[in-house]
């Protein structure tokens, strides 16, 4: 009895060392993937959500004034839903019908057919705006929910803005601070970031840029879910098209773009902004559209063996372009645009054209380290004069040191894992591209990262 007594505690002993140690190396796990986060991250257990497969993940509700009258535009994602499918309203005792619309045109995607959840917004009129309230209550069946309603602000008229699409798995703070330096010397008045996850080093670029008025972080976070549900694994990357039209309707400036962080629109002489302006004198013009480039800096901003102490962003007065097929992309008169795609607007409000902008007068350049040189690069001017380039450069590593008083490191290989695990989503990822659940396991270890939380940005129909 005594011995059996005695392995008995013997086993409890060592299973509790080992719950320990586990629980040790759990933590440790955390430490290095979390780091030091200002918001809980997406990566720690979240409380059950009532979540069905049918719910409709409400992100935002809009209303817009005009001479036509007042507009209530709602964004979700959701299951495809019959042609004609209307969610009820109530605001100010006002009732209407919202009627749904796939934002990307079909429902399933064509693009990516195999994504079960797709980006949607449900629009509704009201006969005046004599009482509206700050809410708008919405059911669906027996389900109700009530949404805060955002003003569509007035755009104010010459002025741009750039909207990044979420950005997730995201390390290369060169590049970031590159694109936004580059964009605020083109005269672009303020950039909204649409976030989900990165490492703590962009974090620390936004942050500073953010303090400075001249970007604007929107989290962006996964889906709720729950051990039933989980619309993530069937949507394709983070509902991009949603952000896209969320940032449309955010917007204060005439005009705007939405653009990656390894884009620039480069005219072939002047600014940016004169540009812009120049070509939308003529008011039939919704959207200018610009034919794509590959660019290449030499040296480039991070390479393989980086070094904080050897970045001196050079590249940028020895700058090339070649040509390399892809997609355009366009600047948009905001007021125009009902729908805006990726590379296009996808519906305008009235009957306004997309002018094309020949190579000869300006182009995107795409600048990615895995583009393959062209036969022909030439030389390209990022900026109309020397000595605007020459302050850019200064610029660039002004602002570095300024936001890394103690240097920064950068592992050139975390994005280039991020590209191989993402390159075949067809076939892996049942045609639907989804790079948190699919490249979570690889890309977990390589990063001190941090991810927005998903419980209060949703609301849930």
């Amino acid at each position: 009895m005594v011995t059996s007594n005695f392995v008995f505690i013997f086993v409890l002993l060592f299973l509790l060392i080992c719950l320990l140690n586990y629980t040790s190396r759990l933590n440790s796990l955390a430490s290095r993937v979390v780091g030091k986060m200002d918001t809980l991250n997406a990566l720690l257990t979240e409380p059950e959500m009532n979540i069905s497969a049918d719910t409709f993940f409400l992100y935002r509700a809009y209303v817009e004034h005009s001479r036509d009258g007042v507009s209530i535009r709602l964004l979700s994602i959701n299951l495809c839903v019959d042609e004609g499918t209307a969610i009820e309203g109530v605001t100010g005792g006002q009732q209407l019908l919202l009627h749904g619309r796939p934002v990307e045109g079909t429902c399933p995607w064509i693009w990516a057919p195999g994504c079960l959840y797709n980006s949607y917004v449900f629009d509704g009129t009201l006969k005046n705006d004599m009482a509206i309230s700050d809410k708008i209550t919405l059911s669906r069946g027996d389900k109700q929910v009530t949404v805060p309603l955002s003003q569509v602000p007035r755009r104010t008229k010459g002025t741009l803005s750039f909207c990044v699409p979420p950005i997730y798995w995201f390390t290369d703070w060169t590049r970031l601070i590159f694109a936004l330096e580059m964009w605020k010397a083109q005269g672009v008045y303020r950039v909204l970031v649409y976030y989900h996850s990165s490492s703590q080093y962009v974090r620390n670029v936004l942050l500073h840029y953010q303090r400075e008025g001249f970007v604007v972080i929107v989290p962006w976070p996964s889906l709720p879910h729950n051990s039933f549900v989980d619309p993530n694994l069937s949507l394709y990357r983070l509902a991009h098209s949603l952000a896209h039209n969320d940032c449309m309707l955010r917007l204060d400036t005439e005009f705007g773009a939405v653009i990656d962080v390894d884009e620039i629109i480069v005219p072939r002489n002047g600014t940016l902004l004169s540009l812009v302006r120049e070509r939308f004198e003529d008011e039939s013009v919704g959207a200018l559209s610009f034919s794509h480039r590959s660019l290449r800096l030499n040296p480039p901003l991070a390479a393989q063996n980086f070094s904080f102490e050897t970045l001196d962003f050079s590249g940028v007065e020895n700058a090339t372009e070649f040509e390399l097929e892809g997609p355009s992309k366009v600047i948009f008169r905001t007021d125009a645009v009902d729908l805006q795609a990726t590379h296009d607007v996808r519906k305008y409000r009235s009957t306004s054209m997309t002018l094309k902008v020949p190579a000869a007068d300006a182009v995107l350049l795409h600048h990615r380290y895995n583009h393959v040189t062209g036969e022909k690069p030439k030389r390209v001017n990022l900026l109309p004069s020397t000595t605007l380039v020459e302050d850019l450069h200064k610029a660039l590593v002004n602002r570095t040191n300024s936001i890394f008083t103690e240097g920064a490191d950068f592992h050139y290989n975390t994005q280039k894992v991020l590209g191989i695990c993402l390159k075949p989503w067809r076939e892996s990822q049942h045609y639907c591209k989804t790079p948190l659940s699919s490249c979570r396991s690889v890309m977990l270890p390589l990063e001190n990262w941090h991810f927005v939380r998903s419980n209060n940005d949703f609301y849930l129909l």
